[in-house]
């Protein structure tokens, strides 16, 4: 290829590059995207025509109020239920709230049992069927949620942040 060829080629990636940063950015940054589709209109619908408007992006619906005050956002409760279904939030040990016992194993056998006392922290190993599932020194047994701190451990999810509204 001679060097005009590469020029060419240089360039459309450059601009399919700038194109992309734009498109991004549109996609990406509310205020961007605002800024963009009241200074390129054209923009907005060419991204409409193709299907590629962003998610957040009200479908041409008419704007609010200026003394309208935003509906306060509130989070799902975070309960046991939900906390079972996400594993990402289960905390790694738990403090147990009153004395339970557990088989003792030793080479993987169970040699009898052991009181863990109430205070003790164990291992949380599992969530399953309305239980907790708990872990010490290799020995293990299932208990109901309120005999642990599992919910006061757990992290639940950070909602997402609302948007401030733009001052018009």
């Amino acid at each position: 290829m001679n060097r005009s060829g590469v020029s060419v080629v240089r360039l459309l990636c450059l601009l399919a590059l700038l194109v992309g940063v734009i498109l991004v950015t549109y996609w990406r940054i509310p205020g961007a995207r605002e800024m963009m589709d009241q200074k390129m209109p054209f923009l907005k619908d060419m991204l409409a025509r193709f299907g590629a408007a962003p998610a957040d992006a009200p479908a041409d619906a008419p704007p609010a109020p200026p003394d309208a005050a935003p509906a306060p956002a509130t989070a799902p409760a975070f309960t046991f239920a939900t906390l079972a279904a996400d594993p990402t939030a289960w905390p790694r040990t738990v403090r147990l709230k009153k004395a339970v016992e557990v088989p003792a194993v030793v080479d993987g056998k169970e040699k009898g049992k052991v009181m863990v006392p109430a205070g003790a922290e164990v291992n949380l190993a599992r969530i399953k069927d309305g239980r907790v599932g708990i872990e010490y020194q290799r020995g293990g047994a299932w208990l109901l949620p309120e005999e642990t701190d599992v919910m006061e451990r757990a992290r639940p999810p950070v909602p997402a942040p609302v948007p401030a509204p733009v001052p018009q």
